[in-house]
């Protein structure tokens, strides 16, 4: 009698052969790819769809494997027979190792999130850190002026600084900055060009969540984090590369067609520029921010003032002014922001309140409040914001004008610090 065939690489092969006719199938029927591609390239949460799906698919998978694999135990319990060899389980486990490595090549080769050094896709997601990292270790000495802050500083222009104020400037902005770390970033720029800048035109975003987003950072800001942070960054470097939400991003990132967008360009001195919108989409987009806005807000969290502190220290370890400021908002968006009956009042008076305080205890720590677009006069046309919470260089002008006093001031101070 003719032996049965090994099982053990049933699983395995099972599927080897699934993704070959995926393969087959894509290849033979474009009629498939294409409007797979036009949906991807076209809908605007394609990501959150396509990492649902894989969730609900491994997670039926898993339940299949377990259900499976514990019914097989009991009949052959029930049946008195000899445990089964291990030879399905190692072939199970190989099936899950052929996954979990083309889910972590997947990953690296896309690299969606800018995480690894790998760069065949343009990444799906604004990277600013590294582009504002490179600029400023290209720069031959230290800026007299560093602006630190998210997206709603881009458009704060070195060279209105210098026009205006005398000071040589780079803008080391990025996308979506967390006050966790912007001590890292004060390292950064110390220690890169010591010994550093005069002052620091840094944003204090009073509802900015503080938490840490190590995705975000590239490598080369590893030596300028905390010890914990460090343990944060790399293990999420580790854990992301089996990360399903990351995989549906990369699947995303290979199918999608390569379409223009309106993203943000970078000047040398890091300045950041957005095509000027239109009256209409200026309005339109206001609009929907304002039916967006979350019913609550944020005050200032132990975690933040820890960070600010740290700031605060950096700066009188370097001999550094610091201006902290808070850019305005659209002025129609801060009028729905502040209305009656919304507690974001409540908590910018707390972050005011705390700021101020700082500027108080500290002679080398200023504090600008220009939340409300009337303080620098800004156009609430479509030639002063991009949108609902971003400047155009005009109103950014504008802003620094409104600040040129104090940030003389500031200047003067550290000038006098360091030539004592």
């Amino acid at each position: 009698m003719t032996p049965p065939p090994p099982r053990k690489w049933l699983p395995l092969a099972a599927l080897l052969a699934a993704g070959l006719a995926l393969l087959a199938a894509l290849r033979l029927a474009p009629a498939v790819l294409e409007p797979l591609r036009e949906w991807l390239s076209q809908s605007q949460q394609p990501v959150g769809t396509l990492s649902n799906g894989l969730r609900m698919a491994s997670t039926g998978l898993f339940l299949l494997i377990a259900g499976g694999g514990w019914l097989w135990q009991k009949r052959h319990a029930q049946q008195s027979e000899p445990t089964p060899t291990p030879g399905l389980a190692k072939g199970w486990g190989a099936g899950f190792l052929a996954a979990a490595a083309v889910v972590a090549c997947t990953i690296i080769v896309a690299n969606p999130r800018g995480m690894y050094p790998t760069n065949f896709y343009p990444p799906r997601w604004l990277l600013a850190r590294p582009v504002k990292m490179d600029a400023y270790q290209a720069l031959p000495v230290a800026p007299d002026l560093v602006i630190l802050g998210s997206s709603r500083t881009f458009t704060i222009a070195p060279v209105d600084v210098q026009a205006r104020l005398g000071y040589t400037a780079f803008n080391a902005s990025v996308e979506g900055m967390r006050m966790a770390e912007m001590p890292a970033f004060v390292r950064f720029v110390t220690q890169e060009h010591p010994p550093g800048p005069m002052v620091l035109l840094i944003e204090a975003a009073p509802y900015a969540a503080d938490d840490l987003v190590s995705e975000r950072l590239p490598n080369r800001l590893l030596p300028y984090l905390s010890p914990d942070q460090a343990f944060s960054f790399i293990y999420n470097r580790y854990t992301s590369l089996l990360n399903l939400d990351h995989f549906s991003e990369s699947v995303y990132q290979m199918l999608r067609e390569p379409k223009e967008s309106l993203d943000w360009s970078f000047q040398p001195d890091g300045m950041g520029i957005l095509p000027l919108s239109s009256p209409a989409g200026l309005e339109e987009g206001v609009s929907q921010a304002i039916a967006n806005i979350p019913a609550h807000c944020q005050p200032p969290s132990r975690a933040a003032m820890r960070y600010y502190q740290q700031v605060v220290d950096l700066a009188a370890r370097y001999q550094m002014a610091v201006v902290f400021i808070i850019p305005p908002y659209h002025p129609r968006y801060y009028a729905a922001q502040m209305a009656p009956g919304s507690d974001f009042d409540a908590c910018k008076a707390q972050a005011v309140a705390f700021l101020q305080a700082m500027a108080e205890e500290y002679s080398h720590i200023f504090f600008l409040d220009y939340t409300d677009p009337a303080t620098i006069g800004s156009l609430d046309t479509a030639e002063g914001y991009y949108d609902y919470q971003h400047m155009t260089q005009e109103n950014a002008a504008r802003l620094l004008e409104a600040a040129a006093a104090t940030l003389q001031q500031a200047y003067q101070i550290a000038e006098e610090w360091r030539t004592r």
